[in-house]
């Protein structure tokens, strides 16, 4: 963590870690997430994870608590364009945020 501070700093930006998420977002100009299970992780830890991370899930609520009408939305490479999420397929292609590759 005290590299990543530094690396920051230097170059003008800081990093928090905290587990208060309207802190946490609070005037990002990104949010970035991955996803909770991986592929071919055994289905049985699905629901535990799920529950563990709901109140993270990115989503427009939360893109709100940034503060910042210009935040963009990433995720990682490989995504699934068949396993996401009901909310993601109605959200996601129809806003401005989300930055993909094309």
């Amino acid at each position: 963590m005290e590299t990543c501070t530094a690396l920051a700093k230097q170059q003008g930006g800081n990093i928090t870690l905290t587990e208060d998420i309207a802190a946490g977002v609070k005037g990002a100009d990104f949010i970035y997430t991955d996803v909770w299970v991986s592929m071919g992780e055994a289905k049985e830890k699905w629901a535990e994870r799920i529950a563990l991370l709901r109140d993270y899930q990115v989503n427009s609520a939360m893109l709100a608590l940034t503060g910042n009408p210009q935040v963009k939305f990433l995720h990682c490479l490989p995504a699934s364009t068949t396993i996401r999420p009901r909310w993601a397929n109605r959200w996601l292609p129809i806003t401005a945020c989300t930055a993909a590759w094309r």
